[in-house]
């Protein structure tokens, strides 16, 4: 990670500079079971949690949400539901994280939603494409990334959830290019039980491991992490929640203020409309 916080290696936004988190446009198409078209800038479809912490079980972000994945993607999303159970999508984006591209090279996408049951799914998502900026890496847009996500979830009992998280990306960096041919490689796994105690109350427990090895994606060495993470949801009336959480993330390296571990503890207040 770069000392100004961010992962793809870009100058930070000046004073001058505006964006948003999201804005698209969407049509269905009346064709067959209805071709599904989303454009312009939209939270990535890649990984388990959703892009508004008050949907998901926990609220401090995973490690894969993250180091693993993109935040955004600008471009273009194209779904067809193949059969009742199975959506197929394309993408075709300017990159990760990056509004304008920043090569020459543009990203392609997919994802495979499969309800298996109306209890269980399983999603696989990639994404292929150069994702390095040309003006900072020499034949940028021959470097591509490769990445691939799974997701599994499942209910199998009426108040219990079970989701697991399975992310592996490739890329020769220019950390690497000097030295060697290789890829770096990053790779990491999720898994988070979310539990409904009674209608008012919850529990959301995940632990977690990422590892970045190559520092392909953090930019350092030999870099590993895990975290276990424990969220109480609390709703209030009927519609605030309350979300305290307790957690605790180790390295194998000093990069929590100079230590290996670090404890967290937060309180969240949410109103949803």
């Amino acid at each position: 990670m770069d000392s100004d916080g961010r992962r793809d290696g870009s100058d930070p936004l000046s004073s001058q500079d505006f964006t948003v988190s999201q804005g698209f446009v969407t049509y269905k198409a009346p064709v067959g079971n209805g071709i599904d078209f989303k454009f312009g800038k939209f939270a990535t479809w890649m990984g388990a949690e959703l892009w508004e912490s008050v949907d998901n079980p926990n609220f401090s972000r995973s490690l894969l949400y993250q180091n693993a994945i993109a935040f955004t993607n600008t471009g273009l999303a194209v779904s067809y539901p193949l059969l009742d159970s199975l959506t197929v999508t394309g993408y075709l984006v300017n990159g990760w994280d990056t509004f304008v591209d920043n090569n020459n090279s543009k990203t392609l996408g997919y994802q495979f939603n499969w309800k298996i049951s109306e209890n269980t799914s399983f999603i696989v998502n990639g994404s292929e494409g150069a994702e390095q900026d040309d003006d900072l890496v020499e034949h940028a847009d021959s470097n591509w990334r490769h990445f691939w996500d799974l997701i599994f979830a499942i209910k199998p009992f009426e108040k219990t959830t079970f989701n697991l998280n399975f992310d592996y990306g490739t890329e020769a960096h220019a950390a690497m290019l000097a030295t060697e041919s290789k890829n770096g490689q990053w790779w990491g796994f999720s898994g988070i039980i979310d539990q409904e105690i009674t209608d008012y109350f919850g529990l959301a427990f995940r632990g977690e491991y990422f590892d970045d090895h190559d520092g392909a994606r953090l930019g350092v060495s030999a870099l590993h992490l895990w975290e276990l993470t424990l969220t109480a949801n609390f709703k209030i009336r009927e519609n605030l929640l309350v979300r305290p959480e307790i957690r605790y993330d180790e390295g194998s390296q000093d990069i929590f203020n100079g230590h290996q571990g670090e404890l967290t503890t937060a309180i969240d207040f949410a109103y949803l409309f």
